[in-house]
Protein backbone atom coordinates (compact mmCIF):
# COMPACT_ATOMS: atom_id res chain seq x y z
CA UNK A 1 0.00 0.00 0.00
CA UNK A 2 1.60 3.49 -0.77
CA UNK A 3 1.76 5.74 2.32
CA UNK A 4 0.37 9.00 0.71
CA UNK A 5 3.15 10.86 3.30
CA UNK A 6 6.04 9.39 3.09
CA UNK A 7 6.27 7.82 -0.61
CA UNK A 8 7.01 9.34 -3.40
CA UNK A 9 4.17 8.81 -6.43
CA UNK A 10 4.90 11.81 -8.68
CA UNK A 11 8.07 14.04 -10.22
CA UNK A 12 7.30 17.82 -9.99
CA UNK A 13 7.40 18.35 -13.40
CA UNK A 14 4.54 15.45 -13.45
CA UNK A 15 2.83 16.96 -10.64
CA UNK A 16 3.26 20.39 -12.44
CA UNK A 17 1.54 18.89 -15.57
CA UNK A 18 -0.68 16.84 -13.84
CA UNK A 19 -2.05 20.05 -12.04
CA UNK A 20 -1.80 22.56 -14.76
CA UNK A 21 0.71 24.63 -12.41
CA UNK A 22 4.22 26.05 -14.07
CA UNK A 23 7.09 24.21 -12.99
CA UNK A 24 8.67 27.30 -11.54
CA UNK A 25 5.54 28.27 -9.36
CA UNK A 26 5.89 24.33 -7.86
CA UNK A 27 9.11 24.39 -7.43
CA UNK A 28 8.88 27.86 -5.20
CA UNK A 29 6.12 26.25 -3.33
CA UNK A 30 8.71 22.77 -2.69
CA UNK A 31 11.40 25.57 -1.11
CA UNK A 32 9.28 28.05 0.20
CA UNK A 33 7.55 27.60 4.23
CA UNK A 34 5.07 29.33 6.39
CA UNK A 35 5.08 28.55 9.97
CA UNK A 36 7.99 26.53 9.73
CA UNK A 37 6.83 24.02 6.91
CA UNK A 38 6.90 23.84 3.47
CA UNK A 39 4.21 24.79 1.11
CA UNK A 40 3.98 21.79 -0.47
CA UNK A 41 5.68 18.53 1.07
CA UNK A 42 8.18 16.46 -0.85
CA UNK A 43 10.56 13.42 -0.08
CA UNK A 44 13.57 12.46 -0.52
CA UNK A 45 13.89 10.48 -4.10
CA UNK A 46 14.67 6.76 -3.79
CA UNK A 47 17.03 7.49 -6.97
CA UNK A 48 17.65 10.59 -8.67
CA UNK A 49 14.97 11.25 -11.31
CA UNK A 50 12.44 9.40 -9.28
CA UNK A 51 9.43 10.52 -8.15
CA UNK A 52 9.48 12.82 -4.95
CA UNK A 53 6.16 14.36 -4.31
CA UNK A 54 3.90 11.98 -1.96
CA UNK A 55 0.12 12.41 -2.79
CA UNK A 56 -0.35 14.81 -0.02
CA UNK A 57 1.81 17.17 -1.81
CA UNK A 58 -0.18 17.06 -4.69
CA UNK A 59 -3.19 17.69 -2.75
CA UNK A 60 -1.64 20.58 -0.77
CA UNK A 61 -0.43 22.41 -4.30
CA UNK A 62 -3.76 21.53 -5.90
CA UNK A 63 -5.42 24.05 -2.83
CA UNK A 64 -2.97 26.29 -3.11
CA UNK A 65 -3.58 26.76 -6.62
CA UNK A 66 -6.92 27.25 -6.33
CA UNK A 67 -6.68 29.54 -3.53
CA UNK A 68 -4.29 31.83 -6.14
CA UNK A 69 -6.84 31.22 -8.63
CA UNK A 70 -9.74 32.34 -6.44
CA UNK A 71 -7.50 35.63 -5.82
CA UNK A 72 -5.68 34.99 -2.54
CA UNK A 73 -2.37 36.83 -1.89
CA UNK A 74 0.11 34.31 -0.74
CA UNK A 75 0.23 36.38 2.65
CA UNK A 76 -3.51 35.67 2.80
CA UNK A 77 -3.70 31.56 2.43
CA UNK A 78 -3.66 30.11 5.80
CA UNK A 79 -2.54 26.66 7.04
CA UNK A 80 -4.43 23.85 6.39
CA UNK A 81 -6.77 22.21 9.57
CA UNK A 82 -5.67 18.16 9.85
CA UNK A 83 -8.21 16.84 7.54
CA UNK A 84 -5.82 15.20 4.83
CA UNK A 85 -7.52 14.02 1.17
CA UNK A 86 -7.47 11.06 -0.38
CA UNK A 87 -8.37 11.92 -4.13
CA UNK A 88 -8.22 15.26 -6.09
CA UNK A 89 -10.87 15.96 -9.12
CA UNK A 90 -8.67 17.23 -11.82
CA UNK A 91 -10.24 19.97 -13.34
CA UNK A 92 -9.09 19.62 -16.71
CA UNK A 93 -10.88 16.32 -17.66
CA UNK A 94 -15.01 16.96 -18.42
CA UNK A 95 -17.18 17.00 -15.45
CA UNK A 96 -19.07 14.02 -17.34
CA UNK A 97 -15.95 11.48 -16.44
CA UNK A 98 -14.52 12.87 -13.55
CA UNK A 99 -10.76 11.64 -13.31
CA UNK A 100 -9.17 12.14 -10.03
CA UNK A 101 -5.47 11.10 -8.50
CA UNK A 102 -6.22 9.11 -5.92
CA UNK A 103 -3.19 7.70 -3.68
CA UNK A 104 -4.72 4.37 -3.19
CA UNK A 105 -5.68 3.74 -6.97
CA UNK A 106 -3.04 3.76 -10.07
CA UNK A 107 -0.07 4.89 -8.23
CA UNK A 108 -1.11 8.33 -7.83
CA UNK A 109 -1.47 8.43 -11.64
CA UNK A 110 -4.92 10.12 -13.10
CA UNK A 111 -7.83 7.57 -13.13
CA UNK A 112 -11.42 8.01 -14.09
CA UNK A 113 -13.56 7.82 -10.30
CA UNK A 114 -16.34 5.71 -11.32
CA UNK A 115 -14.16 2.31 -12.57
CA UNK A 116 -10.71 3.65 -10.98
CA UNK A 117 -9.09 2.80 -14.24
CA UNK A 118 -6.23 4.87 -15.20
CA UNK A 119 -6.54 7.38 -17.90
CA UNK A 120 -3.70 5.99 -20.04
CA UNK A 121 -5.11 2.63 -19.81
CA UNK A 122 -8.02 4.23 -22.15
CA UNK A 123 -6.09 6.22 -24.25
CA UNK A 124 -3.10 3.50 -24.65
CA UNK A 125 -6.35 1.39 -26.42
CA UNK A 126 -7.49 4.02 -28.35
CA UNK A 127 -4.39 5.33 -29.87
CA UNK A 128 -3.76 1.67 -31.01
CA UNK A 129 -7.11 1.74 -33.30
CA UNK A 130 -9.90 0.40 -30.53
CA UNK A 131 -12.90 1.77 -31.51
CA UNK A 132 -14.68 3.65 -28.35
CA UNK A 133 -17.45 1.04 -28.56
CA UNK A 134 -14.81 -1.35 -27.54
CA UNK A 135 -12.82 0.22 -24.99
CA UNK A 136 -16.28 1.52 -23.60
CA UNK A 137 -17.34 -1.99 -23.19
CA UNK A 138 -13.84 -2.97 -21.81
CA UNK A 139 -14.01 -0.94 -19.06
CA UNK A 140 -17.71 -0.60 -18.33
CA UNK A 141 -18.27 2.71 -19.38
CA UNK A 142 -20.44 5.02 -22.65
CA UNK A 143 -18.73 5.38 -25.81
CA UNK A 144 -19.14 9.06 -25.16
CA UNK A 145 -17.44 8.84 -21.98
CA UNK A 146 -14.49 7.40 -23.94
CA UNK A 147 -14.53 9.60 -27.03
CA UNK A 148 -14.67 12.48 -23.71
CA UNK A 149 -11.57 11.47 -21.92
CA UNK A 150 -9.91 10.68 -25.44
CA UNK A 151 -10.46 14.32 -26.62
CA UNK A 152 -9.38 15.63 -23.01
CA UNK A 153 -5.78 14.19 -23.42
CA UNK A 154 -5.26 15.26 -27.14
CA UNK A 155 -6.33 19.11 -25.83
CA UNK A 156 -4.22 18.84 -22.64
CA UNK A 157 -1.29 17.03 -24.72
CA UNK A 158 -1.72 20.27 -27.70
Amino acid sequence: MVDRFSDGLLTPTETSSCLEIPSSTLSSWLKATAAGAPLVHQVEPVRRGQPSVPFIAVAEAHVLRSLRTLGLRMSEIREADDDFPTSLRLRQYPASVPVVIDSRFGHGLPVIAANRVPVKAVTDLWEAGETVEEIAYEYDMTPKQVDSVCHAVVRLAA
